[in-house]
């Protein structure tokens, strides 16, 4: 069986996509501890693959942001009570 390599993570990228360095690491941090938590991956994980590089992927994809006029981490299924309860207790 032959796994897929894993992507090389761009964080000048990442960090574009959610206006600067600061609120990457702000909503990496984030998304661990929702993780962490119990919240449910965004993406489909790959073998080999650390908690760190599915977050980075969530973010690649859109799935999460930073909310900015709170700085607060936003998912794509904030409808789900469960993550806004995660989210609301960061």
């Amino acid at each position: 069986m032959q796994h897929e390599p894993v992507k090389i993570i761009d964080v000048d990228e990442l960090a574009s996509r959610v206006g600067g360095r600061f609120q990457l690491t702000s909503l990496v941090a984030k998304r661990l501890r929702a993780l962490n938590a119990g919240a449910p991956l965004l993406v489909e994980p790959k073998a080999g693959e650390r908690t760190f590089d599915l977050v980075c992927r969530e973010i690649n994809e859109g799935k999460i942001w930073l909310e900015a006029s709170m700085e607060e981490a936003v998912a794509e299924e904030a409808a789900d009570s469960s993550m806004d309860d995660i989210f609301d207790n960061m």
